[in-house]
């Protein structure tokens, strides 16, 4: 349903000629999406796509490049102190506990505990891919079908349902054991508690589990407690700016408890992500400017927006690839970021503002380390309506008829 406005249109009825009855769509993209990951699933067992390193990929070849040695070292660390624990009498225990936080301090980068927890519970690795490969698709599909009701509730038409259903990025994620996917699963389940009409009690109870377990899942669950903080600071309805600020340093607090135990891992992301360039410059070279021809005064202004620039086209998934990837997976993969950039700049711009926060605590790591697609996989579907909307304002402002869309979760009026 949408909101009626005499001047306006309203923004899921036939602007343009792609709607069905909110309904059909869903189901029409949400069928399309979970044949579209099985038909990829099982025809990559049959034909393995290569990734960046030129290594098979499929549900039978642990290749992924993407942290999963790391995560694997993670497991044997862990797993380390588990027997040291299980084989030692209880009275050495808090000595031991000792110890073991010791190694959990900035000065190391062991990884948190779930992703080595769910690799050891399945024994994933070369000898052994399939149970969780199985997860990992059943994973994949339950995600997208439900951004695809959300995002259907809340008015994106037919071809934004099928274009977030057919996305080449969560596929890529599906078939590469990461901590991508199951993050993403934290991200959605995040909206669906905390952007609703639950009682506040329950949406904060709710919303505090998952950040907390999306920490234990990689550190990038920090910006959730980010986001709360903000949001309990600034948008909050019915407390007093006392309560805003005592809720949200606890909040900030908290999350900066939570970045402490896993700082090590966090200062060698940032380490690791220095050397990474953009476009052929890295971000020391913007700093410094790049426009030699120009003067100083105007080529460090200029370069720090082209970093800016770069980073959002990374963020998109338009850029070259980092390693000897095949050339029409990068087009794909670019193609995708023709929709996202639009979505991504309209909700840093014109989106609510809960959402502006949200965008900006997720990807308040990308100032300090690298931004990369892969970081804007979980909020993906998000900017697809966001791109959507900017696209029928552009549409309104041709016509003469502004549209009207339907109220997201926590829009203020």
């Amino acid at each position: 349903m949408t909101l009626p406005h005499p001047h306006g249109i309203a923004a899921n009825r036939s602007v343009l000629p792609h709607r069905l009855s909110g309904h059909a769509a869903f189901v029409l993209a949400a069928v399309m999406a979970v044949l579209f990951r099985l038909a990829v699933w099982v025809g990559t067992i049959i034909h393995p796509v290569p990734n960046e390193v030129g290594a098979p990929v499929s549900p039978l070849h642990a290749n992924s490049q993407i942290d999963l040695a790391f995560y694997q070292a993670t497991r044997l660390f862990y797993g380390g102190w588990i027997d040291r624990f299980t084989s030692a009498p209880l009275s050495d225990w808090p000595a031991l506990f000792g110890i073991f936080l010791q190694h959990l301090s900035p000065a190391n980068y062991f990884g948190p505990p779930f992703m080595a927890g769910m690799l050891s519970l399945f024994d994933y690795g070369a000898h052994n891919t399939l149970p969780l490969a199985v997860v990992f698709l059943l994973l994949s599909c339950a995600v997208v079908v439900l951004w695809l009701h959300w995002l259907q509730r809340f008015g994106l038409g037919v071809l934004g349902l099928l274009f977030v259903a057919l996305m080449p990025g969560p596929l890529w994620f599906m078939l590469n054991v990461s901590t991508d996917l199951p993050f993403a699963g934290l991200l959605v389940a995040f909206v669906l508690v905390f952007f609703s009409d639950r009682s506040r009690r329950t949406r904060y109870g709710w919303a505090l589990a998952i950040a907390v377990t999306a920490t234990l899942l990689r550190p990038h669950g920090v910006s959730l407690f980010l986001f709360l903080g903000l949001y309990e600071a600034f948008l909050s309805p019915g407390r007093s700016h006392r309560q805003k600020v005592i809720l949200g340093g606890l909040l900030a607090v908290a999350g900066v408890v939570m970045m402490f135990v896993f700082g090590g891992y966090f200062l060698w992301y940032v380490q690791t992500s220095s050397g990474l360039d953009y476009f052929g410059h890295t971000s020391a070279d913007f700093v410094a400017g790049i426009y030699p021809g120009l003067p100083a005064w105007l080529d460090r202004p200029l370069s720090w927006l082209s970093l800016l620039g770069a980073k959002f086209l990374y963020l998109a998934g338009l850029r070259p690839s980092y390693g000897d990837a095949v050339s029409p997976l990068v087009l794909v993969r670019a193609a995708a970021g023709i929709v996202l950039l639009p979505g991504l700049i309209y909700g840093f711009f014109r989106a609510p503002w809960a959402y502006r926060f949200l965008l900006a605590a997720f990807f308040a790591p990308v100032v300090f380390g690298s931004a990369q697609d892969r970081y804007t996989m979980p909020v993906a579907p998000l900017l697809v309506l966001f791109a959507e909307r900017l696209a029928f304002e552009i549409w309104g402002l041709f016509t003469g008829r502004r549209p009207v869309f339907p109220r997201l979760p926590l829009e203020r009026a």
